[in-house]
């Protein structure tokens, strides 16, 4: 039985919006006023309207509940005032909610904003001490850790300087050793991985991944929907305060993307759309022996579908037909590891556009990014299309996959107008099977072979 970390039941968050200033004094003084009257007295009754006249409730969380298992990371996206910061504060215990409780079961370490719970006028040093003794560590504990931390942190000599003249970059390098450094039970993350460079987000992200696989607990808010499918175990997808949709993280993050990227009239229907939605992320296959062939050719399999694929709106054109072809120019969809063959796009226009672009990408199956190209390139003169036109877009690709399930998506676009003229998310799935010489396990398969061996060593 799964051991529960997090449990969150009916909470809302509340938050008094005041018409102006003075409503601050006037409203507690008619709210005093009718507590000193006789509760049943309809004097009393007139004051508690009197000062409700002076402000409204906004309501940050409403009525949510949730339950994460000990070990799980659990990933959370929505647009901005959408409610996730506050869940996390709620759950960390810096904030506390208006209705519902939260039980958390273990030690919490949290990155919430940027430098919270640093004394900007204490050095590095000694706001390491300090946040150790918060989370629960005594100094021998700490000073075992510190060089570990320092290491991590990697700002050299200004550790020994006064936080206060760090950089964005250097403070959530130091928050994020100290956070992780002390073994947490709970560790929160709130965006706090989109300030580092490069180098340090690669080595934040191993480190979480090491956490994972002792068992900590993650919670995960990121606007990066690729950062989402690529940590976590399932997403939540936040709305104006609600929990819009909750399951695998690829599948979250494709309503996601639709809904964002959506028109704001067409963004209630979407949303509709999204509360009916079942998540399934399972692909069929109608000949799974076929598997287990140790060479296989390029083939078509009726049932192997993209689980929901996702259209968006048309705007001006329409695409009407897209397909992978073999070289002996068969439409394919079963192929083996290094696949090579054409992908076609075909589209309508309804109205002229002068600066048209076609493209695809690939994304594996947790809805990670791969692979895309573009028709034309970057440097070359965009394509022009009339109404009426039919335009047919095709490239020659190869497919160094290991083996598994990858989705693509197609869309045309206009430089000079902003969003899609037509877009369809995870169109078209197609199963990459191993042949008999990929040694490949993880996404991309690397193997040559002409080029493998192995050797006796005995006696050198």
């Amino acid at each position: 039985m799964n051991e529960i970390a997090i449990s969150v039941k009916n909470v809302s968050k509340a938050y008094r919006i005041w018409n102006d200033p003075a409503a601050r004094i006037k409203a507690p003084l008619w709210d005093s006023l009718g507590r000193l009257m006789p509760r049943q007295s309809s004097y009393a009754g007139k004051c508690f309207e009197k000062a409700a006249q002076y402000f409204h409730d906004f309501y940050a969380l409403r009525d949510i509940s949730l339950e994460i298992n000990k070990g799980e990371c659990i990933g959370i996206i929505g647009r901005n005032g959408c409610g996730k910061s506050t869940l996390l504060q709620i759950i960390a215990g810096t904030l506390q909610p208006t209705t519902g409780s939260v039980q958390v079961h273990g030690r919490v370490a949290a990155l919430l904003e940027l430098g919270s719970g640093f004394n900007p006028e204490y050095t590095g040093r000694e706001n390491v001490y300090m946040n150790a003794a918060i989370l629960g560590l005594t100094k021998e504990e700490t000073d075992a850790k510190f060089y570990t931390i320092a290491s991590f942190a990697d700002i050299g000599q200004f550790i020994e300087q006064p936080v206060k003249i760090y950089s964005s970059g250097m403070l959530i390098r130091l928050a994020f050793a100290v956070q992780t450094a002390i073994d947490p039970d709970i560790l929160i993350v709130d965006e706090a991985l989109s300030v580092g460079d490069e180098a340090f987000q690669r080595k934040c992200f191993s480190r979480l991944k090491l956490l994972q696989a002792e068992g900590t607990t993650l919670l995960f808010v990121s606007h990066s929907t690729q950062q989402i499918v690529h940590l976590c175990d399932h997403a939540i997808f936040l709305d104006e305060g609600s929990v819009l949709l909750l399951g695998p993280p690829g599948f979250v993050s494709k309503q996601y993307e639709s809904f964002i990227f959506a028109t704001p009239e067409n963004r209630n229907r979407i949303k509709e759309s999204i509360r009916g939605t079942t998540t399934c992320d399972s692909v069929a296959i109608a000949d799974p022996a076929a598997l287990q062939r140790e060479e296989i050719m390029s083939d078509f399999v009726k049932n192997l579908m993209a689980p929901k694929s996702q259209e968006y709106a048309s705007s001006g054109g329409e695409i009407i037909h897209f397909e992978l072809r073999d070289n002996q120019n068969r439409v394919v969809n079963l192929v083996p590891s290094g696949f090579a063959g054409v992908v076609r796009l075909r589209a309508h226009f309804n109205r002229d556009f002068h600066d048209v672009v076609f493209g695809f990408h690939i994304k594996s199956i947790n809805g990670l990014e791969l692979a895309g190209l573009t028709y034309p390139s970057m440097q070359a003169k965009l394509v022009e299309c009339h109404r009426g036109d039919t335009m047919e877009a095709y490239w020659h690709v190869t497919m160094p996959f290991a083996p598994g399930t990858y989705f693509f998506t197609f869309g045309i676009r206009s430089v000079s107008q902003p969003g899609f003229i037509h877009r369809i998310v995870d169109a078209m799935a197609v199963k990459v099977v191993p042949n008999a010489d990929s040694f490949s396990f993880c996404i991309f398969d690397i193997s040559d072979k002409n080029a493998y061996g192995l050797e006796k060593l005995n006696g050198r």
